[in-house]
């Protein structure tokens, strides 16, 4: 992956945890994949209409997001990015 590839997936993982930090759902619908599969603070994989259905109740109220051991991985025309978030808030 070159230079300008990479500090584009950094930029794209900066906005989403902006994104988190202040619940804008309108933002996370665009940022997250529509096939998106992760695992919350309590283990549960969720999908991305699950995510933005609980940001949307106000389930989900962050206060600290901050990201770190950020790697990335191109295969093909996919970046895979792995990172570890540690969060502060409300999640139900």
């Amino acid at each position: 992956m070159d230079a300008t590839h990479k500090a584009q997936v950094t930029a794209s993982e900066s906005d989403l945890v902006e994104a988190m930090k202040t619940s804008n759902v309108e933002f996370l619908d665009t940022l997250l994949h529509d096939d998106l599969l992760f695992n919350g603070p309590n283990g549960e994989t969720a999908t991305k209409a699950m995510d933005l259905k609980n940001y949307r109740s106000g389930n989900i109220n962050l206060h600290t997001v901050e990201s770190s051991d950020l790697m990335l991985s191109s295969i093909g025309d996919v970046v895979v990015v792995a990172v570890t978030v540690e969060i502060k808030g409300n999640y139900i």
